[in-house]
């Protein structure tokens, strides 16, 4: 709003966070039952991570509501329509960010076509 921001598009298609992101080195120098720890530690609460992210989301949405920011939401239909034309470029995306394949097959496998 300061910068003249008046509208803005929720099309659900980006949703940040924080992921815990730990060195292959410094990884398997972790003790068998470290590892296991932390990755239940991540599983059991990551139900907890993403509401908790949610209520960020509303909460910033409700600053910029508050500061005369009008929102247009998109419809379902328009929304799965974005989001087919954004998975197109998602591998090159992820290329020029240099982010590992493996890790974006991974990730997929977990949230499917959500």
């Amino acid at each position: 709003w300061e910068a003249g921001v008046r509208y803005a598009l929720e099309d659900h298609n980006f949703f940040g966070a924080y992921i815990p992101m730990i060195s292959h080195t410094f990884w398997n120098a972790l003790p068998e039952d470290l590892r296991a720890l932390m990755t239940r530690l991540w599983a059991d609460n990551i139900a907890t991570y993403r509401a908790n992210m949610g209520a960020a989301q509303a909460r910033a949405r409700g600053t910029l509501e508050s500061h005369g920011v009008r929102f247009t939401d998109l419809s379902a239909a328009d929304a799965a329509s974005v989001r087919a034309a954004m998975m197109k470029e998602q591998d090159q995306v992820a290329k020029d960010l240099k982010i590992n394949p493996d890790t974006v097959a991974l990730m997929m496998a977990d949230i499917g076509s959500v």
